[in-house]
């Protein structure tokens, strides 16, 4: 679209800053629900895959092949799981993105709790933002 309106698409270097503040459980699931309605509203067809991104269909399939390959199941999965999180945590830190010993909870909770929420998302249109009542259309897909 911006292309076709005869702009240049840029990309910034450092992305601004969106400091959010502390959030309770409350606020944090309503907020990851109220993206996951938007995208499923918006964008179905990339929606839908959702599911299987994380940990756990990973996991899943780190104790097939464990298993399959002779290897003990649980400490592989303690490898990878360790693995896994700890990149994204390296990550995050060489970015210079503010991390703590609770992002070592909070990021496998995360993943955890993700397929909640997209199984969330599919029952019902509404969600509130910044105190205001909000729904949807019934349309799915793109304009």
């Amino acid at each position: 679209m911006i292309r076709n309106a005869g702009l240049k698409v840029r990309i910034a270097r450092d992305a601004s800053p969106q400091p959010l503040g502390p959030r309770g459980f409350a606020q944090i699931w309503q907020r990851q629900l109220r993206w996951a309605r938007l995208r499923r509203d918006s964008f179905l067809v990339y929606f839908l895959p959702e599911i299987f991104t994380g940990i756990l269909p990973a996991l899943a399939l780190a104790g097939f092949v464990a298993a399959q390959a002779g290897l003990p199941v649980v400490p592989s999965l303690a490898f990878f799981f360790v693995g896994w999180f700890g990149v994204e945590f390296a990550l995050a830190r060489l970015r210079g993105w503010h991390v703590s010993a609770l992002s070592l909870i909070a990021l496998p909770l995360r993943d955890f709790l993700m397929p909640a929420v997209w199984m969330a998302s599919w029952f019902g249109n509404g969600f509130v933002w910044h105190g205001n009542a909000m729904t949807l259309s019934e349309r799915t897909g793109p304009a």
